[in-house]
């Protein structure tokens, strides 16, 4: 289910990517300063950043207009992508740190740290939700049984 929704893919491949360049920038001991690619790797992960959430807002508005039922597969898969690049923009964000040339302006930077600001808190939240009450867990199933079975009731 999760590989029919392009915006799935293509974060899919553009975290892959992100996490691959970071590693080869590292591995040449190159500084993002020095570095007309600093920029455009912070940009990379800024675009990885925006399809994840473009492609969780895709699955959620398919589910929320009966295209398609709730797939637990693609929460996971989600998750893990959405992991994947917060532990890389955490690396990332230590080594540019330690970078003494970032004294000069980097445009996106700030924008680069917002996300990982946002990515942090978006995967405390799912990581508060998998912790719920055995009885707030139970109503939650409930009510997306009933949501699934078409037996929820309308208030106006």
């Amino acid at each position: 289910m999760k590989a029919d929704y392009l915006a799935f893919r293509n974060a899919e491949k553009l975290v892959q990517s992100y996490a691959h360049e970071w590693r080869d920038l590292v591995a040449q001991q190159t500084s993002v300063a020095d570095s007309r690619n600093g920029e455009a790797l912070l940009q990379m992960g800024i675009d990885a950043f925006e399809w994840l959430l473009r492609a969780d807002r895709a699955m959620r508005s398919a589910i929320c207009g009966g295209q398609t039922l709730f797939d637990p597969e693609f929460e996971t898969a989600l998750r893990g992508l959405c992991q994947g690049w917060l532990e890389t923009g955490q690396r990332a964000n230590q080594w540019i740190a330690k970078q003494p040339q970032l004294s000069r302006e980097v445009d996106n930077l700030a924008k680069f740290h917002h996300c990982l600001e946002e990515m942090a808190a978006i995967l405390e939240a799912d990581h508060a939700n998998d912790t719920l009450s055995a009885p707030l867990a139970d109503l939650r199933d409930r009510a997306v049984d009933e949501q699934r079975h078409g037996t929820t009731a309308e208030f106006i």
